[in-house]
């Protein structure tokens, strides 16, 4: 695996082909995953007139020297990050069709919310990452979270994660000797198909 750091508040615009190239590295290296931490932060907000917007205060945090005092709106999870990660995975998909070999793994650490950050596993045109990362269950889930608690980080996860329709992927036929659902296991051959979800799940 070839770990790639970003630095924050990077003003990337002008720097589309840097980062591609950031992204061949586990090709280069002969690596199969790729992880590129900071993700979040990798574009802003464009500047009005040469001058950048001020981050609105967080009236819940008065200490100016917590990260918490700004509502970061402006410097993290902006529209051109998510098209960011689709010219990553594109690059680690040429290489592997041109060299072949295991697939080449895209992974992401972003901690934003879960209706963001599942936008990264791509859509019914454009293939993302396999994997950005699930922090709901570090910053959501504290010492004191509770059952219910977890079940609604995970779920919150879940419900904005896209299914295999959303991003273009099809059913798969299965036999009824490939068949493990249990709604179609408890039926029969003939009419297995009426109620086994594995097709949609197989992807």
């Amino acid at each position: 695996m070839l770990h790639v750091s970003m630095l924050a508040d990077f003003a990337l615009r002008k720097a589309s082909d840097s980062l591609e190239l950031i992204t061949y590295f586990p090709c280069i290296f002969q690596s199969n995953l790729a992880e590129v931490d900071a993700v979040p932060n990798l574009f802003e907000v464009a500047p009005s007139s040469g001058v950048y917007p001020d981050e609105p205060i967080n009236p819940n945090e008065p200490d100016e020297d917590n990260y918490e005092h700004l509502q970061h709106k402006y410097v993290i999870d902006q529209p051109e990050t998510i098209d960011m990660v689709y010219q990553w995975r594109e690059v680690l998909m040429q290489h592997e069709n041109a060299y072949g070999g295991d697939e080449r793994i895209l992974m992401i650490e972003t901690y934003s919310v879960p209706s963001y950050s599942n936008q990264m596993y791509g859509n019914k045109t454009t293939e993302g990452a396999q994997i950005p990362f699930n922090f709901n269950l570090i910053t959501k889930v504290h010492q004191d979270t509770n059952a219910q608690g977890v079940v609604e980080a995970i779920n919150a996860w879940m419900e904005a994660m896209p299914s295999g329709e959303e991003i273009g992927m099809l059913d798969v036929e299965l036999s009824w000797e490939e068949t493990v659902d249990p709604a179609a296991c408890n039926s029969n051959s003939d009419i297995y198909e009426l109620f086994s979800r594995d097709p949609c799940r197989t992807p």
